[in-house]
């Protein structure tokens, strides 16, 4: 039911020339899901997670979020970030990634 509805939305939003605004209706939800203890968080890194990473990121938000029922792990992978991984929640980031901290050192 609820991919339905996710489907729905996205052919609206397409179909009505207001593609820019997904991104924010998803943020939205993902904030709203947030409430009820579902926690949908997005890994970005260089390549994809062995099982052990993934692991490892759920025991990181349910001690990030100890009301937390369950955890959507949403994996994006960018051969730009070199390394590390970074974690976007519906309320906060944290970038652990390679890239990040060369960016940092080169603005120290």
């Amino acid at each position: 039911k609820v991919q339905v509805v996710f489907d729905e939305l996205a052919a609206y939003l397409l179909e009505s020339g207001r593609k820019s605004e997904a991104t924010l209706v998803v943020r939205d939800i993902e904030a709203a899901l947030l409430e009820y203890g579902i926690v949908v968080v997005t890994a970005v890194s260089a390549r994809a997670l062995s099982a052990e990473a993934k692991r490892d990121i759920e025991a990181f938000v349910r001690t990030s979020y100890p009301h937390v029922q369950q955890v959507a792990l949403r994996e994006s992978i960018d051969p730009s970030v070199i390394g590390g991984v970074a974690l976007h929640f519906a309320d906060k980031s944290l970038d652990t990634t390679v890239k990040t901290k060369l960016e940092k050192l080169v603005t120290a």
